[in-house]
């Protein structure tokens, strides 16, 4: 399998194309970590939708003209918090953000006992693990990695229906279904094979 196989047809990632379209030289590093913290917002305003459907929309609203005013405020808000990725503190930001983007309505947490991983077994059982530490609705979780001569990534993952919904701005949005005989650990070994994953941190929001 590759990671595609996760991803449906109008699932696809648009990090690249939305940065091109914001225009915002100073957030050509990328925004994949306020995508994905506000897609998971919006799932829980959303909960009737399933996450596929809240990133379609969420996509092609940021790209309309009404949207880009609105993209550029989340790459200056991500561009203000990237000196403690500088510093390796991957929670600091994160945190900041997510009461950021849910006007204090949500919180991130330390994922106990262990939040870390560096394997792609690891980084699905932290993802489990922290999505049934979470107290939103529905679970929800931001994932934060390092690749190979990538820098910082991030992504963000929720439960829906029996299924885990993975968002990967680059690539779109993953869909891990056991119905179909998917496994949380496929969608990740995928990761780990295209960003060439280091290290990880798993954050709960509350």
């Amino acid at each position: 399998m590759s990671i595609r196989d996760y991803v449906g047809p109008a699932d696809g990632g648009c990090q690249a194309e939305l940065l091109r379209v914001a225009g915002n030289a100073e957030a050509v590093g990328g925004l994949c970590l306020m995508l994905g913290i506000t897609w998971a917002m919006n799932c829980s305003l959303s909960t009737a939708k399933t996450p596929s459907l809240v990133w379609g929309a969420m996509r092609d609203n940021i790209k309309s003209k009404t949207g880009l005013r609105y993209l550029r405020q989340l790459a200056q808000q991500q561009l203000a918090h990237t000196r403690f990725f500088a510093a390796g503190d991957w929670f600091q930001p994160a945190s900041e953000l997510v009461e950021l983007a849910s006007r204090k309505g949500r919180r991130a947490c330390r994922l106990a006992p262990e939040d870390g991983f560096s394997t792609a077994g690891d980084m699905a059982t932290r993802i489990q693990q922290g999505l049934k530490a979470s107290a939103a609705w529905p679970p929800m979780v931001l994932i934060v990695f390092a690749g190979k001569g990538a820098g910082s990534l991030a992504a963000a993952a929720v439960t829906h229906g029996g299924k885990t919904f993975l968002l990967d701005p680059l690539q779109g949005v993953l869909v891990v279904d056991p119905a179909r005989l998917q496994a949380l650990d496929g969608a990740t070994v995928e990761m780990f094979t295209l960003y060439k994953i280091r290290k990880g941190l798993v954050i709960p929001i509350a």
